[in-house]
């Protein structure tokens, strides 16, 4: 069989080919759309350095293995269900929390929604702000927006804690 007779078919072969990935492929747009969609949506954790959140929104607890981290408490607490935690470093123990539910919507340190729940108190005004800029103005631990205002909420000081909150959002 001469390379002249094959050439045809195998470049029949190869266009079926090509089209056939073409149709497959997403387009740019769609690359596009989904890329930005997931910059829109959060991150399945928030973690705050250096707070604690003591004898509140307790929701029981786990001692974390001895070469664990803050890492293990997060996914602990969501296979758990819980909406959040505290991890001490001194005692590798991981607190879980669980938040009221009333309306509220918390939101991450980029301005985007990050979970339905409230972390009530510790509030830094008690007349709120206006707008989510004013209240990332005071540098809080977390922003919540409850009944038409926003709340800049800054937790208790605790060198070895860890705050984790569990996103319930789902993009």
């Amino acid at each position: 069989m001469s390379i002249a007779r094959t050439l045809p078919a195998l470049a029949i072969v190869v266009a079926v080919l090509l089209a056939t990935v073409a149709l497959a492929a997403p387009s740019n747009l769609q690359v596009a759309s989904a890329l930005t969609k997931r910059a829109d949506c959060p991150a399945p954790f928030f973690f705050a350095g250096g707070v604690d959140l003591p004898y509140v929104f307790d929701a029981g607890q786990s001692p974390i293995a001895a070469n664990g981290d803050w890492r293990e408490c997060a996914m602990v607490a969501q296979q758990a269900g819980k909406m959040g935690a505290i991890y001490r470093y001194d005692t590798k123990t991981c607190y879980f929390k669980n938040f009221p539910r009333n309306g509220a919507v918390t939101y991450d340190y980029d301005g985007r929604a990050f979970a339905n729940f409230d972390i009530y108190g510790f509030d830094v005004n008690s007349n709120g702000y206006s707008s989510y800029d004013a209240a990332r103005s005071v540098y809080p631990t977390v922003v919540v927006k409850n009944a038409g205002k926003w709340w800049a909420k800054k937790l208790p000081k605790c060198d070895q804690c860890v705050m984790i909150l569990v996103s319930d959002i789902r993009c």
